[in-house]
């Protein structure tokens, strides 16, 4: 198995807290989103979503969504166990897990990249390149 991660990104950081939670050491390959590096091949046609984390098992298949990787890591390593041992507690864990995403995560997200010069693509990023332009936070717009 091997994880596609970018470990700025929010998701990318809750599946290597949940490997370090179940002590899970996984091949892990660093795409460069910032640079526009998910776009390109094999990673745009590996997870045409284009999103980080995925994980590709050793049949090629690819998982890509930051529960599903992690329910997936569950079912092989049951040990401990995060996500319930009983139907009454693996709805209880869903359900704190789906507020919190909801809830908190979403809109925190959102405001960081919005409002946070980190994830703004500066000079010499590959997107200003391309367009042939600078883009300065003076003058960044989101129109």
């Amino acid at each position: 198995m091997k994880l596609y991660n970018f470990t700025p990104a929010a998701n990318a950081l809750r599946v290597e807290m949940f490997l370090n939670e179940k002590n899970i050491q996984l091949e892990t390959v660093q795409v460069n989103v910032r640079e526009d590096e998910i776009f390109k091949e094999p990673y745009n046609t590996m997870n045409p979503f284009n999103c980080v984390p995925f994980l590709e098992l050793d049949d090629g298949t690819v998982i890509s969504e930051t529960i599903s990787i992690c329910r997936y890591l569950e079912s092989i390593y049951p040990t401990p166990n995060l996500f319930g041992e009983n139907s009454k507690d693996e709805a209880i864990i869903d359900m704190w897990n789906r507020r919190i995403e909801l809830d908190g995560f979403l809109p925190l997200l959102h405001s960081v990249r919005n409002k946070t010069s980190f994830f703004f693509c500066w000079k010499g990023c590959s997107r200003n390149k391309k367009q042939n332009k600078t883009v300065s936070r003076a003058s960044y717009s989101r129109n």
